[in-house]
């Protein structure tokens, strides 16, 4: 199942309920939510009037495997939730955040440039999400502090340290 059913299912939404409030073709809306059209192939457009007629963003649109077997965290208001949920590490000044992944739950976030994504396992309820964040925060925290400690050894040591 496409992430875009599940939302659309999520929603309470028929094909042809979307399709009016979105202007798109229902036989096109039918393609992207069985696969035979590839959805990252639409137009920008399309995507936003998608994700504001489903009240989710358009990234969660475009995650393949995201609600694949029906909502991976529960209810529609625990995903909104996890999508929403501040991430950030005062520290280094990075937001991060949560997103589905074949095999759970990623931890998703952006330092110097590069895209880092760390396999973050949980059981996401209502009262596990608070301190979660908390954990994640010292799991993004902890991975940059061992890049800055790599970089560092490096500087000091040369070329030896890396074949020590």
């Amino acid at each position: 199942m496409t992430a875009l059913k599940s939302l659309r299912q999520i929603s309470g939404l028929t094909r042809r309920e979307v399709s009016e409030l979105c202007g798109i073709n229902l036989r096109s809306l039918q393609d992207y939510e069985q696969g035979h059209k590839d959805i990252s192939h639409a137009k920008g457009e399309l995507l936003y009037k998608l994700s504001m007629t489903l009240g989710c963003t358009v990234e969660d649109l475009l995650e393949p495997y995201l609600l694949e077997n029906g909502p991976v965290f529960g209810e529609k208001q625990m995903l909104k939730w996890i999508r929403e949920a501040e991430i950030k590490s005062e520290t280094y000044k990075v937001y991060g955040k949560w997103i589905a992944a074949k095999e759970g739950c990623m931890l998703v976030f952006v330092y110097r440039g590069m895209i880092h994504e760390l396999p973050f396992s949980a059981i996401f309820t209502e009262q596990t999400l608070p301190w979660l964040r908390d954990a994640a925060v010292m799991k993004m925290e902890s991975y940059i502090e061992n890049e800055l400690f790599q970089e560092k050894s490096k500087k000091l040591r040369g070329d030896e340290w890396d074949e020590w």
